[in-house]
């Protein structure tokens, strides 16, 4: 079985810190990055795998969830990406072209693959992550964007992909959450 790297906190611990963490003005996406991780342990205590987010436009809050992929029962595909653009696109079903490049997208963690690819589709305008995995043992050297084929590529081009301007303390919180959920994810997945 995949081995991770160990949490260093409990989902208490991660509980009081982000109730007592207050959205810090010299970080433009603070605010929004909060309320990613906020879902993201959220997730995490479910049962779930700890990433969650939240879709903005014009400084409004649209949508904000989490990973739902173990409970209340299996789906494979609801990634915490994936529940927002499902939201998000029932949302706007009625509407032939939505104006997507309007929409701000925040994950507590940087999407795999098969999310950033859904993300790219999408034509979100701008995406954040709040903590990139990347250069880990979990992600490796190349980001999910890296990963893409290159027509994939180019088309993200049109999009802002990048790490969301917030605390080093709320990347921190957000790894914690992750951590804490994704072993006992890899356990169910090689079960069944």
């Amino acid at each position: 079985m995949p081995q991770f790297e160990n949490a260093d906190l409990s989902i208490e611990q991660l509980k009081t810190q982000i109730e007592a963490y207050t959205p810090d003005p010299a970080y433009s996406h603070d605010a929004w990055a909060l309320i990613a991780v906020v879902e993201a342990i959220q997730a995490t205590k479910e049962g779930n795998i700890g990433v969650g987010g939240c879709v903005v436009k014009e400084e409004e809050l649209v949508i904000r969830d989490h990973n739902r992929q173990f409970v209340p029962y299996f789906r494979g595909d609801l990634h915490g990406e994936m529940v927002l653009l499902n939201q998000l696109e029932d949302s706007l079903k009625d509407e032939p072209s939505p104006n997507m490049r309007a929409y701000r997208f925040f994950s507590s963690q940087a999407p795999c693959p098969m999310c950033m690819l859904r993300l790219v589709t999408s034509g979100v305008g701008k995406i954040y992550h709040v903590y990139s995995d990347t250069g880990t043992q979990d992600q490796g050297d190349l980001s999910s964007l890296e990963r893409l084929p290159p027509i994939w590529m180019e088309l993200a081009k049109r999009q802002e992909i990048g790490e969301a301007d917030c605390s080093p303390e709320l990347k921190q919180i957000s790894r914690q959450a992750f951590l804490l959920s994704v072993s006992t994810a890899a356990e169910k997945i090689q079960n069944r």
